[in-house]
């Protein structure tokens, strides 16, 4: 029996596989957007998320004793919205006072020193500057937070305008005590801030340990 020739058959054949790779071309197109769509609404809740304070923030192993944290850069080894002493993550700030968190962070990144293998301090100098810079940039924002440049998310204005206070007080009193330091007897402040007569560059402060904020 004879096989009747189908020219629509052959055309069809020689074009299928060159249909098929803009099939898939298309679909991993897609699929891309989709996945960047995706990223872009988790960074979305994760700003909404993070813009309020937690008093209890345990994240990533962070203890209690830590303190609270404020948005993605705002509390003790709370960088970018992660748990991290001497990094940091990828989240964006939430608002003008988490702004000056993160470069409060990137600050006391630039002034790390390594003290021995297992061992990393803040320059003790380069880190009353940071705290300086840090206070002195919250305390010329504005007292209502919603004029702030980037204002907290509605309903989050008192929690960010509290801690914005509570960080200006905290740091303010940590550069007094610092900076009065010299003022005391040699073995008071060896046995306060650890310092050691030939260098008093590297913090071994006991009483205040080496916070990243």
């Amino acid at each position: 029996m004879g096989v009747d020739f189908n020219p629509n058959l052959t055309t069809r054949a020689a074009t299928a596989p060159a249909e098929d790779r803009q099939s898939n071309v298309m679909a991993a197109d897609f699929k891309s957007a989709m996945n960047e769509a995706q990223k872009a609404a988790d960074m979305q809740r994760l700003v909404q998320v993070a813009d309020a304070t937690k008093w209890t923030n345990t994240t990533g192993g962070r203890s209690l004793t830590d303190g609270p944290t404020n948005g993605n850069w705002g509390g003790k080894c709370w960088s970018g919205g992660e748990y991290n002493c001497w990094g940091h993550g990828s989240a964006p700030p939430t608002d003008s006072g988490d702004r000056l968190y993160m470069a409060h962070d990137l600050c006391y990144e630039k002034s790390t020193v390594v003290v021995s293998k297992d061992q990393k301090e803040v320059d003790p100098i380069n880190k009353e500057k940071c705290n300086a810079t840090l206070t002195n940039d919250l305390k010329a924002l504005p007292k209502d937070p919603k004029a702030w440049p980037e204002p907290p998310r509605p309903g989050t204005e008192t929690d960010s305008d509290t801690f914005k206070n509570w960080a200006i007080r905290f740091f303010s009193k940590w550069s007094e005590l610092y900076l009065g330091h010299y003022s005391l007897p040699f073995p008071l402040r060896r046995s306060l801030f650890g310092e050691r007569r030939k260098s008093a560059t590297i913090w071994r402060g006991t009483l205040i340990r080496s916070s990243v904020w």
